[in-house]
């Protein structure tokens, strides 16, 4: 979830009412370089859910019956993995009771090459736009023994070419007590806010018509541009004060570490509302550039524009997850750049900070004697 802190008040500017996914995976690897790869997945019930209902999907406009899933796809139950799951009801920080979700599923690979480049799931298309991390295991015989050469990289997730825009706007809002705003501060902020939801969508449709078959039409690239501008234009942002207003209001009655269904259902009608304007943005932009290119070219535009957005959606339900990683390779461990050994496993601990934008790898070494 993306926020913005003013003062006692919280803006948000994501969509996603969700808290943090932690990822624990384990590889085994033998001697005769098959594999066995554990996953474990946990995370509140609202991270872990895959129902594609209400506001977790948006609709294609040339395709209505066709929904797609948003965020990070979810570890399923798969052929050929073994599948387990349970919950637990635990009291966070803020003194809530939720139920976190632990999945967990596990496979045998003939060989770590075999591994696949992410994570099993039921949702295909989400994983073919998700995190990939392909995993090679080489193994180098010598006359002395054995040595076993892991390597696994992180394809990098690129995010700057929107993350720019809300850089600029904590930048100048991040450290404002929102006690010392006036009304027109207020409405500036939220106005400044709606810009830059204008700015990312139009960073992601760019990033749409780059991988076109053919260059969209100029005036079908303006055209395009222009409804996105329309749509966000017309952002009733007297509700957007409105509900920061009532957020304020609650956390001024009942402190900030209460349990306000008040808050989380202003919380809840900004992300509707943000759904809402997002959806109305394909709509619009679909039918502004209908007149200006051909139909399939026009398709080919609002597909790619999905799926760019959904890989977007999918970098960003990253921000907020952890990953580690356990290896366990045969024999000695003679060299690595994990963050530490422990009983005998090589440990990575990262961020999802750490593939934004660039590649991450890791690697490891271990050798077994001969005989």
């Amino acid at each position: 979830m993306r926020t913005l802190m003013l003062g006692a008040g919280l803006l948000v500017v994501g969509l996603a009412l969700t808290g943090c996914v932690k990822r624990k995976e384990t590889i085994t690897v033998k001697e005769d370089g098959s594999a066995t790869w554990r996953i474990e997945v946990s995370g509140d019930k609202e991270d872990m859910s895959a129902e594609p209902i209400g506001q977790s999907v948006v609709r294609n406009p040339l395709h209505a019956r066709q929904w797609i899933h948003r965020g990070v796809p979810i570890l399923a139950e798969v052929d050929g993995w073994s599948f387990s799951e349970k919950r637990d009801q635990k009291r966070g920080s803020d003194d809530k009771v939720r139920t976190e979700i632990v999945r967990t599923v596990e496979k045998q690979f003939d060989s770590v090459a075999a591994m696949p480049n992410t994570y099993p799931s039921e949702d295909a298309a989400g994983s073919e736009l998700a995190l990939q991390h392909p995993t090679s295991l080489t193994l180098e015989h010598t006359a002395d023994g054995t040595y076993y050469h892991f390597r696994r990289t992180y394809e990098p997730r690129e995010s700057a070419y929107v993350n720019y825009w809300y850089e600029q706007l904590y930048e100048e809002y991040g450290d404002v007590d929102e006690e010392d705003m006036t009304d027109e501060d207020t409405r500036k902020f939220v106005r400044d806010l709606v810009r830059v939801e204008e700015l990312k969508q139009i960073a992601i449709l760019q990033r749409a018509e780059t991988g076109l078959k053919k260059p969209l039409p100029h005036m079908a690239r303006i055209a395009a541009r222009d409804a996105v501008a329309t749509v966000y234009g017309r952002v009733d942002e007297g509700e957007i004060i409105q509900l920061l207003e009532l957020m304020d209001d609650d956390n001024d009655e009942n402190g900030d570490d209460d349990d306000s269904s008040a808050e989380e259902s202003s919380l809840e009608r900004m992300e509707a509302l943000a759904r809402d304007v997002e959806n109305n943005v394909m709509w619009t932009v679909g039918r502004a550039v209908r007149g200006k290119a051909s139909a399939a070219q026009t398709e080919e535009l609002m597909n790619a524009f999905v799926l760019e957005r959904r890989r977007y959606e999918i970098t960003e339900d990253y921000e907020d997850e952890a990953w580690e990683i356990h290896l366990a390779l045969p024999g000695k461990i003679v060299g690595h750049n994990a963050n530490k050994v422990e009983d005998g496993q090589i440990v990575w601990e990262m961020g999802a900070g750490e593939f934004m934008d660039r590649r991450v790898e890791l690697l490891a070494t271990s050798f077994v004697a001969g005989d």
